[in-house]
């Protein structure tokens, strides 16, 4: 069992996070890209980054009074979709990560709706979602297709 996650709020993002966001998703993905892909394209990567926020909306998670995390959770009709989740290298092992997604898993159960992901072939948190009980439903070129049926314990 994971230790408890410490003290933290999630607020909305505004313009103004966005770049810490930005930089996080760097820092965040750099090494599995390269590890998936072998060269990380800052100007490519920060279109699809820039794609990704206009989506929005993105949720700051603070801790010890700053950001430390990011995550997009998008509702659709038929399920929730957690498109990021991002917690900076110095907050990680702490439990933040875990207690994101299983606040997430929580909101789909409470609308009776799965909740699916998807995590790069080289992305280790793979092993996190498993652990949370999402299994592939299917698996692309670059990335694992993920979900959490509704009512899945």
């Amino acid at each position: 069992m994971p230790p408890p996650a410490p003290p933290f709020t999630v607020r909305l993002a505004t313009p103004a996070d966005y770049p810490f966001v930005a930089a996080l998703n760097e820092r965040s993905y750099r090494d599995v890209v390269l590890r998936q892909f072998g060269a990380w394209d800052r100007d490519f990567q920060n279109d699809k980054f820039g794609q990704k926020w206009r989506r929005g909306p993105y949720r700051i998670v603070v801790a010890d009074g700053r950001p430390v995390g990011a995550f997009l959770l998008e509702e659709h009709p038929d399920h929730l979709f957690l498109a990021d989740i991002q917690i900076d290298g110095p907050a990680q092992g702490r439990g933040l990560g875990t207690h994101i997604v299983n606040d997430a898993i929580e909101a789909a159960a409470a609308q009776r709706l799965p909740i699916r992901l998807r995590v790069l072939h080289q992305n280790r948190a793979k092993a996190l979602y498993e652990r949370l009980g999402f299994r592939q439903y299917a698996i692309t070129e670059t990335h694992h297709l993920m979900e959490k049926p509704a009512g899945a314990a």
